[in-house]
């Protein structure tokens, strides 16, 4: 028995001793507008790329993978959302911008309010999505915070699931990489937010006088797209575009190389270069970092 345990014990030693390490001699990293700014290894959670990491900015849309992350944790994609009959008069200050146009009494599965929130970017569908889990938006900008501070994150101040201007909403560089690492491991993520294009499943009030291009989802990350080969890369898992006035452009987009995933998230930037941007750190971290696996032997 003693020996048993011993194996077992020695065996736990090796385990907890596996670690990855990214090793490389780098070049200088490419020069990327935004005033926040993080590529990160999604496997060890190492920053290889930085800017104002820590520096909380309004972060607009991308404010919407924390909405779909405590989706995937809270819900089943074909639980059926059932929105209040006053649902477009009692939140209306955050239903504006793009929408799927719920109607008040609407019948919605998650999955569908899902796709409309990371293709099209709809406010109605995040809204939709924080009745459904928190009973208000103000519970869910709760555990949204909540959530966020589990996760690691030290900046985040979230106030609505949508990220339409509040000035009190904000969140850092780091703490949107941190949250989008923990989404892309979930893979009904990959598998939504990589569709081209998406159709909406009729519901209780959909009108029948109209065709079904009011609720057919167009996604908006060009980086998937391969006949746009000046925006296009490969290994593309999902992103989330962003912008308000207030916030200006952001941007968060994951993708993965023989098995190495990367994350890049860019925050406040005044130039709409982002996708141009993410493409040239993603090329930095693929071509310049390795991982490599270290097991330290117990003896």
């Amino acid at each position: 028995m003693k020996k048993i345990i011993t194996i077992a014990v020695t065996l736990l030693l090796l385990i907890a001793n596996t670690t990855y390490t990214v090793n490389a001699d780098t070049p200088a990293p490419p020069n990327i507008n935004g005033d926040g700014v993080v590529l990160m290894d999604a496997t060890t959670g190492e920053i290889l790329y930085g800017k104002n990491i820590d520096e909380a900015f309004p972060p607009a849309s991308t404010t919407k993978i924390m909405t779909a992350l405590l989706a995937l944790e809270n819900c089943k994609l074909d639980d059926v959302v059932t929105v209040s009959n006053d649902f477009t008069s009692k939140d209306l200050e955050l239903l504006d911008g793009n929408r799927i146009n719920i109607a008040n009494g609407e019948k919605i599965t998650v999955k569908d309010l899902l796709y409309a929130l990371l293709l099209r970017s709809a406010n109605d569908a995040a809204v939709a999505l924080a009745d459904h889990i928190s009973g208000s938006v103000p519970e869910f900008a709760n555990l949204m915070n909540k959530r966020a501070k589990e996760l690691g994150c030290t900046s985040a101040s979230f106030q609505n699931p949508n990220g339409l201007y509040n000035p009190n909403h904000k969140v850092s560089a780091r703490d949107l990489a941190i949250i989008l690492r923990e989404l892309a491991s979930h893979p009904e993520f990959g598998e939504i937010a990589s569709t081209i294009s998406y159709t909406m499943a009729p519901t209780n009030k959909t009108d029948p006088n109209l065709t079904k291009r009011d609720r057919t989802l167009n996604n908006e990350n060009k980086l998937l797209y391969k006949n746009f080969p000046s925006y296009y890369y490969e290994g593309t898992e999902g992103g989330k575009t962003g912008y308000t006035i207030q916030s200006l452009h952001s941007y968060v987009a994951c993708a993965t190389r023989d098995n190495h995933r990367l994350i890049v998230t860019i925050l406040h930037s005044k130039d709409k270069t982002f996708f141009q941007d993410t493409r040239a750190l993603f090329d930095y971290g693929f071509q310049n970092f390795q991982l490599k696996k270290c097991i330290q032997r117990v003896t």
